[in-house]
């Protein structure tokens, strides 16, 4: 049976929190375009393979990773999601909290686009939401 959009985000986030990779994977297209803004702003991740070499740079730095979403927004063909993320650095052992928020861009049935940004604004304007009238 087809899953949603949302389904398919909210499956591999679930995968994602329980460090199953292969999971996670399942509902990126193969050709998926991945920037996280988090190692390098400018870097864009592209494919399986890429997301899995952006996972394990992201796991070199941190440790004890947990996404905990407060809010799916589906927008047309985009999941927003919105919550925050914990972690703890893998040298220092110093515990870190940010703000969860990501698009999920959706073709053929699958993410296609993900981009992580560092405001709730930013990814509401990246979905084409004006962020003065989202409440």
């Amino acid at each position: 049976m087809p899953q949603s959009n949302l389904e398919l985000v909210q499956r591999g986030i679930a995968a994602w929190n329980r460090g199953d990779d292969d999971a996670s994977l399942v509902g990126l297209h193969r050709e998926i375009e991945w920037t996280a803004g988090l190692i390098d702003a400018d870097e864009t991740f592209h494919g399986h393979e890429g997301v899995q070499r952006f996972w394990r740079i992201f796991r070199e730095a941190w440790k004890d990773i947990q996404l905990d979403v407060g809010r799916y927004l589906e927008i047309e063909n985009k999941v927003i999601v919105l919550g925050h993320f914990q972690a703890v650095g893998r040298d220092s052992g110093i515990p870190i909290e940010g703000t969860l928020a990501q698009v999920f861009e959706f073709r053929d049935g699958m993410v296609g686009r993900f981009q992580a940004h560092p405001s709730v604004a930013d990814a509401l304007a990246d979905a084409g939401v004006d962020p003065a009238a989202f409440v």
